[in-house]
């Protein structure tokens, strides 16, 4: 189903629980509808906007290739708890993931930076690895995560103020 809304059109997805909707031509995911358990997202999305899935009761995610951008609190204080961001994503927002209950997470090598507290309050997330590629990690990117191990290539020139703070 859709509706017409200045210039823009609103198409609605079924998932699981509910339905997520789209906004077109831009074909960026606006909202979730009760999506639960795992989504899969349709290949014709290209961008997952703000606060899409924010407070979302999802717990994994399937991203496809068309994907190019998360936008800022995507998936924060959801109930997600693995993701695997593809290579296609070249931008991800301001706490895209911030308190979730993401457990597991492989980030995309297309990624140069990752975002301020992107991965904050995140106190299930034990391990990460920054791909080669990125050059920054913003102010409190992973602060009060789970975290013991983290990998960080050399190819990082710039970790933003408090970015490991408070981790285990």
């Amino acid at each position: 189903s859709s509706v017409t809304a200045a210039n823009a059109e609103v198409v609605t997805f079924a998932c699981v629980g509910g339905t997520y909707s789209v906004e077109m031509p831009a074909a960026s995911i606006t909202k979730d509808n009760g999506c639960t358990g795992t989504l899969v997202i349709d290949s014709s999305i290209k961008s997952i906007g703000d606060r899409a899935f924010q407070w979302s009761k999802i717990t994994s995610v399937l991203i496809p290739n068309s994907v190019t951008s998360i936008g800022s609190d995507a998936f924060s204080y959801s109930a997600l708890t693995s993701v695997v961001i593809p290579n296609s994503v070249t931008s991800m927002g301001n706490y895209a993931f911030q308190s979730s209950a993401i457990t597991s997470v492989v980030l995309s090598s297309s990624l140069t930076s990752i975002s301020d507290s992107a991965f904050g309050n995140t106190k299930s997330l034990t391990s990460v690895v920054i791909p080669s590629g990125v050059q920054s990690i913003g102010t409190f990117s992973f602060w009060y995560s789970g975290l013991t191990s983290v990998t960080i290539p050399n190819t990082v020139t710039s970790i933003g103020f408090n970015a490991f703070s408070y981790t285990k």
